[in-house]
């Protein structure tokens, strides 16, 4: 009995988790006008939204944005994983002296709140003529990755 009760608890929490998502993908097959019903299945399943979204003719360019997205986030890790790896081995193998001062150093800067440095940040940039750049986003994203 204890097993049954179990895999009821399974199932109620998997239906809890992908509820939203369940939800999330038969709104998106509605038409506009069927968007708030409340019905669990959609009555006048459409492609339509999925069309818009990607239409470069109506002034979207989603798939240029996710193109964007995938330079800076590949760019990003590539480069912090090197880094990072190599420093994590010379700080954890080599002995050098100043050891504790750049440990100390690495681990204030990664108490420092990202969120401080945007304003400042945004000016640096827009004096560099970066503004639009893939490296005004690739080169912040970088330091906030390391540890």
């Amino acid at each position: 009995m204890k097993k049954i009760w179990h895999y009821v608890g399974v199932i109620f929490i998997m239906f809890w988790g992908l509820a939203p998502f369940y939800w999330m993908l038969i709104t998106a097959l509605r038409d506009s006008a069927h968007t708030f019903d409340t019905t669990p299945w959609p009555t006048h399943v459409t492609l339509q939204n999925f069309y818009d979204a990607l239409a470069t003719d109506k002034g979207n360019d989603f798939l240029g944005a996710i193109g964007n997205s995938l330079v800076i986030s590949l760019s990003t890790t590539a480069i912090a994983v090197a880094v990072g790896v190599f420093t994590a081995y010379a700080i954890a193998r080599l002995d050098f002296p100043g050891k504790g001062i750049v440990t100390g150093v690495i681990l204030a800067a990664s108490m420092f709140p990202g969120i401080a440095l945007v304003t400042p940040l945004f000016q640096l940039f827009g004096d560099l003529g970066w503004i639009g750049t893939y490296r005004a986003m690739i080169i912040p994203n970088i330091s906030f990755a390391l540890p």
